[in-house]
């Protein structure tokens, strides 16, 4: 099928609630993009057609690499689409299916992609909403590559009655749940149940019984995770202690702010996988690999001192940092 007489539909990449995710070509531009239809039942819901025009104009609000360009917003017959940058790599949710619980050095890696792409969403004034893994995307030598802001909200826009309380609810912060505004930390919220299914294999509640997720995030309780993951280093279950606080202002403030805490903490702290388990103090290197990519900012930053491990790698990184060679890994 050859969409607007440009696009040509190859490969069907996924579908979800309202829409369906195809690989095509562009043959103006000659280059792969992804593109995400309503589905033919929801094409004359003048709403629906409104959530999909408000995806993209909030989704280009935000250019970074960590996270998926929107392009536009078309309509061709009774279809409904848009067009957004095609991501090669599996998502998070494959990763986890095949493999499990992944090494605390590799969800380090993720995380920190994660935490730039959400903070450069948030410093422009766009909340996603719906962060889970199916939304990470793993893209070879970019790392984690955020994407499909269907829900996401403008900080300065105002909340319809009918979007209060989407999301997918095991990821949901507890004010989102209850049919609140979502702000920047109710997306920390969802990051570190995310984190934590990425560490431990598993989620921290059962997911397919709503009744008892609204009555546990409802409760105030704090969620225990010395005890229903003890396999978790402590700097871990501080981190996502307070990533997964039921009072929204305990949260970190946002994606920047999580990711200051991520890299004070430092990507040595293990579960599992036969790695040694390390004290709170012992937050950078010790020989460790961190695959991160240098930001792009004008002056150095600090996660650029954290994310060295010695005085000579820092001397290195800054070096290439202050000649323009931006885009490398560190060592």
């Amino acid at each position: 099928m050859l969409l607007q007489g440009r696009y040509q539909l190859r490969e069907r990449l996924g579908a979800g609630g309202m829409g369906v995710v195809w690989r095509g070509f562009d043959h103006d531009l000659e280059e792969w993009v992804a593109i995400k239809f309503l589905h033919e039942e929801f094409a004359d819901d003048e709403a629906l057609q409104a959530k999909f025009r408000r995806e993209v104009r909030l989704a280009r609000r935000v250019t970074h690499a960590n996270v998926a360009r929107v392009h536009e917003f078309g309509r061709e017959g009774g279809l409904c689409f848009l067009t957004m940058e095609y991501i090669p790599g599996e998502s998070l949710q494959a990763q986890l299916l095949r493999e499990g619980a992944l090494a605390a050095a590799q969800v380090y890696a993720q995380a920190v992609g994660l935490c730039r792409g959400l903070g450069a969403a948030h410093a422009a004034g766009v909340v996603h909403g719906d962060l889970k893994p199916s939304n990470i995307l793993l893209a070879p030598g970019r790392g984690a590559v955020l994407t499909d802001f269907g829900l996401a909200r403008g900080l300065c826009e105002g909340h319809t009655g009918e979007d209060l309380g989407c999301g997918t609810p095991v990821y949901m912060a507890p004010e989102q749940f209850a049919g609140e505004p979502m702000t920047p930390r109710s997306d920390v919220y969802a990051t570190g149940v995310l984190l934590f299914e990425a560490l431990t294999g598993r989620l921290p509640w059962p997911a397919d019984d709503v009744l008892s997720l609204l009555a546990e995030k409802s409760s105030g309780r704090a969620l225990d995770l010395a005890a229903c993951a003890p396999e978790l280093s402590a700097p871990w279950r501080t981190l996502l202690t307070a990533c997964m606080h039921n009072e929204p202002g305990q949260r970190p403030q946002d994606g920047r702010a999580l990711l200051t805490r991520l890299a004070a903490r430092g990507p040595g702290d293990a579960v599992g996988h036969g790695l040694a388990t390390r004290s709170p103090g012992d937050a950078v290197g010790h020989g460790v690999a961190t695959p991160a990519v240098l930001p792009l900012d004008p002056a150095r930053p600090r996660w650029l001192e954290l994310a060295a491990s010695t005085p000579a790698e820092l001397g290195e990184a800054t070096q290439r940092w202050g000649t323009g060679q931006r885009g490398e890994t560190l060592p």
